[in-house]
């Protein structure tokens, strides 16, 4: 563990720390030097073993009288008697077994993927499923996970985030982040640097046979009947939406885009640490075809198991290969804000659940930066961001809110040659002590870090959940009505000043913001009267009476 901590020493997020001491430098070696002793021993385990097995094989199969290395096995002496072609026949022997092997081992199933997935699956998909027929054994239900194209006719549009790692890129400029967005949506599959591939079409698993219905069909439109049945075009089941919520929150894997460390990355595969997923690629690579005239992207798996593990383990991946690894969205951008910007929307609800007690807002500041550097768009928040922490010390706070208005800017022009705008509403969980209700107030009491406790808890209680849950209500349903009055303008101050610049700066917008929170009639709204205007509007009126009663009294 000290192993795996040490290898992301180098990649914590930035932040103002105090002068390191003598004892603060030696304690952080520490791990790093941890982990690399811990390679050492083995590298010198694995020698040992091999000299065993060597020693073992020449000895008991082709010399029963144990007199080929002595009586006794030592590495230096096995060293220095073994033939070299004995060597290579032991390599050629078990490779072929490794081979052999690897054809049979499923690398995406040999993994602590399907343990994630199912149970992730079981606790929410199986949750709204109402005729589950479950295993009296493991509780799971094979229906439960149905495929994701099926919800193409939804929405909103669900779309999943997911990271391509590009730990082995040849890119110069993605040599610090190791990675781009990926993408899986009911229409397509992929991302931007590779291209995109039809669900329906996509990691296909033929040996879950053909379509029972034509609700369950492959096609789009169903497969035609035949003889009264179902003529199965595309056999199997593609990616399904249980698969693609589990790599969305595969959060340790060897290969973690930015996060990645080669210490890190060759522990975890040696310790099948891997969440991750192996896809077949989205451009010209994975249209290839295997042996049995398939397309690379359209499997499930890799035929061989052994290239898709050397390449993980040595941190090798990258887009030019057949096949591709896929990891937690987090790895690129948490927010999923990225892909919503290419999409060019124009009114995006953000909601930032990342676990930031100290409140440096870094996954909205990394998603501002990655939209400028690649989209070329420009996301700047109107006003300060009062949204604190519970344990903020900011001096001289009046109002704290739950969200913030952005301004996007576009670099398409619009109609009228100017460059097209859109909104961001951003939203952060956090704990004031005012409006929550009783109950999450005591919870919030009896943890500190709520509502920004680790992700790396699992195993949360109801009691957990019901918070987190009772608290987003509240969140929610404050905005709602911040969005309200600010929609009637309001005179008091429940009035947001950003959000009320928004509605009276552009008709359109405040049309689709109504739309979004089902208010009536946005042509009738007017801005509120500030003080300021107010005693503008006296002093004209003073002055238009003084100036009527001049001009009846002059001769």
């Amino acid at each position: 563990m000290i192993s795996l901590f040490g290898g992301f020493s180098g990649k914590s997020s930035a932040q103002a720390e105090p002068a390191k001491t003598t004892k603060s430098r030696i304690l952080s070696f520490i791990p790093k030097l941890a982990a690399v002793v811990f390679l050492g021993f083995i590298f010198v385990g694995i020698a040992a073993a091999t000299t065993l097995l060597t020693y073992a094989v020449g000895n008991y199969f082709w010399d029963g009288d144990l007199n080929t290395f002595g009586g006794k096995w030592s590495h230096v002496v096995v060293l220095k008697t073994v033939s070299i072609w004995y060597l290579l026949a032991v390599l050629v022997g078990l490779s072929i077994v490794g081979l052999v092997m690897a054809c049979f081992v499923n690398v995406n199933k040999f993994s602590l993927h399907g343990a994630y997935r199912d149970r992730l699956v079981r606790a929410y998909l199986g949750a709204s499923n109402p005729e589950r027929n479950t295993n009296s054994f493991t509780g799971f239900d094979e229906s439960d996970n149905f495929q994701l194209h099926r919800l193409k006719d939804q929405r909103p549009l669900h779309v999943i985030n997911a990271t391509l790692n590009l730990v082995g890129g040849k890119t110069l400029a993605w040599q610090n982040r190791k990675a781009a967005s990926f993408t899986m949506s009911p229409l397509h599959c992929g991302s931007p640097v590779l291209g995109y591939r039809a669900t329906n079409e996509y990691c296909r698993n033929e040996k879950l046979g053909r379509c029972q219905d034509r609700d369950a069909c492959n096609q789009s439109p169903a497969c035609p009947l035949k003889n009264g049945k179902l003529d199965c075009q595309l056999p199997g089941k593609a990616l399904r939406l249980g698969t693609a919520m589990a790599i969305s929150g595969a959060a340790a894997n060897p290969n973690m885009g930015y996060y990645s460390s080669s210490v890190v990355t060759f522990l975890m595969s040696l310790f099948n640490i891997r969440l991750g997923w192996w896809l077949g690629n989205t451009n010209e690579k994975g249209a290839r075809l295997d042996s049995r005239k398939r397309p690379f992207f359209s499997k499930s798996s890799p035929t061989i198991a052994v290239l898709p593990l050397l390449n993980e383990t040595l941190g090798r991946t990258d887009e030019n290969k057949r096949y591709i690894n896929v990891t937690d969205g987090g790895h690129f951008e948490n927010l999923a804000l990225y892909e919503m910007i290419l999409r060019r929307c124009r009114l995006i609800v953000l909601s930032d659940g990342a676990a930031d007690a100290d409140f440096k807002f870094g996954e909205i500041s990394n998603a501002i930066q990655k939209c400028k550097v690649d989209l070329g768009v420009k996301i700047e928040f109107k006003s300060a961001m009062n949204i604190y922490g519970r344990y903020s010390k900011e001096e001289g706070v009046v109002k704290k809110a739950r969200f913030a208005i952005a301004e996007i800017t576009y670099p398409e022009l619009d109609e009228k040659r100017k460059k097209r705008k859109g909104w961001l509403l951003y939203t952060r969980p956090t704990y004031y002590g005012t409006s929550e209700p009783r109950d999450v107030r005591y919870y919030a009491d009896s943890n500190e870090r709520f509502p920004h406790q680790s992700t790396g808890d699992q195993m949360y209680d109801e009691q957990q959940f019901e918070a987190y849950r009772s608290l987003g209500y509240l969140t929610m349903s404050e905005i709602y009505n911040t969005f309200l009055a600010t929609s009637k303008g309001d005179p008091e101050n429940e009035v947001d000043d950003a959000l009320e610049a928004v509605f009276a700066s552009e008709h359109d917008m405040r049309n689709t913001v109504f739309q979004f929170f089902g208010f009536q009639n946005s042509s009738d709204f007017k801005a509120r009267l500030k003080k300021d205007d107010a005693n503008d509007k006296a002093w004209e009126q003073n002055f238009k009476s003084l100036a009527r009663k001049l001009r009846r009294s002059s001769p």
